[in-house]
């Protein structure tokens, strides 16, 4: 009887999948932005910034050829906030960010002006392709980031559109209802483009903001800078935040709308994009 019951246990085991550990990423939190220390084919240890607004993921062209990396001028020019035609050339590498190495696609390009937490110019964005089929937890409040093989369900989580590679989520915003995209590159708390400004009525509100120079991949562009009456986002709800009125550059982006990292930096965010869902606790 004692080896048929140590037989069923032995069973019970075999047949309970055992789940993956978590993943840590090394991480720092520096100015609202969030940074990962990565290794690039093998090479010393860089930091990157993590922006899930970016597809597929970028490197700079200054690393890139310092790295030997093959770089494909078959990418063309591309564009961004800002209105600067940007030359991008199509590469691969292994990337490694704490015990994760994958092979991931980047657009090399020049990173004028970025630079890391450690003040030295940065190698490179991690986007789309780093994070595509994972679920990826950026804990805000305990400077934390980590990969995740499982999730159980809650009623908090909201569905993940995409846009172009970037998630998004339906909100509400001054009683409209629109879609925003997820940007944790974005300076900002709420973004809304001239389309949301009229689809929303608040042309008074941007028309108040004051003006500021914002810049991304392809330059400089203007934008205004003011508040917005409200905007509501699964079960949460700011009143009067602050809101920047602008386009996202020549991009071919289609939501009215973006929460940015200043909107985010108060919750756990979870990306998963296993089951296409968001939560923000």
């Amino acid at each position: 009887m004692k080896h048929a019951f140590a037989a069923l246990l032995a069973a019970l085991f075999l047949i309970t999948p055992a789940r993956v550990a978590d993943i840590e990423l090394p991480a720092v939190f520096h100015d609202g932005m969030v940074y990962l220390k990565v290794s690039v084919n093998g090479a010393e240890p860089v930091w990157m910034n993590l922006d899930n607004g970016t597809s597929p993921s970028a490197i700079s062209l200054d690393y890139a050829r310092g790295l030997g990396l093959k770089l494909d001028k078959a990418a063309g020019w591309g564009t961004g906030i800002g209105h600067k035609p940007v030359e991008f050339f199509n590469t691969k590498a292994d990337l490694t960010a704490g015990d994760s190495t994958r092979r991931i696609d980047f657009a090399a390009s020049r990173l004028d002006g970025m630079l890391g937490p450690d003040g030295r110019p940065l190698a490179g964005v991690l986007g789309h392709s780093f994070l595509a089929g994972r679920i990826v937890v950026i804990d805000y409040p305990r400077n934390r980031v980590w990969f995740t093989s499982r999730l159980e369900p809650c009623g908090c989580d909201l569905p993940m559109g995409e846009d172009f590679n970037i998630p998004t989520v339906p909100v509400t915003v001054a009683g409209r209802r629109m879609t925003a995209l997820i940007d944790s590159g974005g300076m900002y708390e709420l973004l809304i483009t001239p389309s949301g400004v009229r689809a929303a009525g608040l042309q008074a509100y941007a028309e108040a903001g004051r003006p500021r120079t914002s810049y991304g991949y392809a330059g400089a562009q203007t934008v205004h800078v003011g508040t917005a009456p409200d905007v509501i986002v699964g079960k949460i709800r700011r009143d009067n935040p602050s809101a920047v009125y602008g386009a996202f550059g020549t991009s071919p982006l289609k939501s009215q709308a973006a929460l940015g990292a200043m909107f985010l930096k108060d919750y756990r965010v979870t990306l998963n994009y296993q089951a296409r869902k968001v939560r923000l606790q």
